[in-house]
């Protein structure tokens, strides 16, 4: 069944608008039902609370984790930051060695400096750690670049000499301490080691506390809209309908929850967009 196809009795009087069936969830058909009541506004208003809640998500987990790590934290801290800029700028210095190759001599130099660059920038971004453990990312970013400078020094080793080869030797050596410190620093960070490696998972279990709070306050919101309606069992009835055909239909949303009032679908779908997507239930 594709979106151009006549709706058959548990959608009818459904707009859907152009989104094919498959891609539904039980949020668009809460919100088609309750359009269809003339209820357009408490949908709309629904929508965005939700998205405020949303978006107050994920600033509370960059807070707590920044409060918890500072420059360490381990999904958007300064030091993963410097280190991913510096392992972009690694990939520079084997590209300016092929320059030779192609006639071109006058890049072996800088690529040489931008070696001793990263390498610099990559052992002051572990020293900010205060020697204390950094996350998995770094760990993998910082070996990947030492991988990468220690490859253009081979190359240079080959193809320069004097001066120049040991611009790239000093880039590779540096980059290899930082390397090597944060994997020692990991390795003896014992339980520092574990909170930073859980410590993404950790916010987000502090920030579903909070977001309970306010998905609740949204419900209970919910419910005074409706109070005194009569065709609330009506609209539960439609949405269950609907869900049951789409569902039958190939459609992957979720199971119809008769229990929940019109509009709680939307409110738990847009409360649960800030967490990843195999967390989200």
């Amino acid at each position: 069944m594709t979106a151009s196809d006549p709706p058959t009795d548990g959608l009818a009087g459904l707009d859907f608008g152009a989104r094919p069936h498959q891609r539904l969830t039980r949020a668009d058909v809460d919100a088609a039902v309750l359009r269809s009541a003339g209820l357009g506004d408490l949908v709309d208003r629904l929508w965005h609370e939700g998205a405020a809640a949303n978006n107050a998500a994920r600033r509370s987990v960059t807070a707590h984790l920044r409060e918890r790590f500072g420059a360490r934290d381990p999904h958007s801290g300064v030091i993963l930051r410097v280190v991913f800029v510096l392992l972009l700028l690694s990939v520079l210095p084997i590209g300016m060695l092929n320059g030779i190759r192609l006639g071109i001599e006058n890049t072996v130099v800088p690529g040489g400096i931008v070696s001793v660059v990263v390498g610099i920038g990559a052992l002051a971004a572990v020293a900010a750690a205060g020697g204390r453990p950094l996350g998995r990312p770094v760990a993998l970013q910082s070996t990947l670049l030492a991988v990468l400078v220690i490859a253009a020094a081979a190359v240079a080793w080959v193809v320069t000499d004097g001066g120049v080869r040991m611009l790239y030797l000093l880039g590779a050596v540096l980059a290899a301490i930082a390397a090597l410190v944060v994997r020692l620093m990991r390795a003896r960070g014992g339980s520092m080691t574990t909170d930073i490696d859980n410590g993404v998972e950790l916010a987000h279990l502090d920030v579903a506390a909070e977001i309970a709070v306010e998905r609740d306050r949204m419900t209970a919101e919910l419910m005074r809209d409706l109070d005194g309606r009569t065709d609330v069992a009506e609209l539960v009835r439609r949405r269950s309908a609907a869900i049951d055909e789409l569902r039958s239909r190939g459609g992957a949303m979720e199971a119809d929850e008769p229990d929940t009032p019109p509009g709680g679908f939307i409110i738990h779908e847009q409360t649960m967009l800030w967490l990843p997507v195999s967390q989200r239930r």
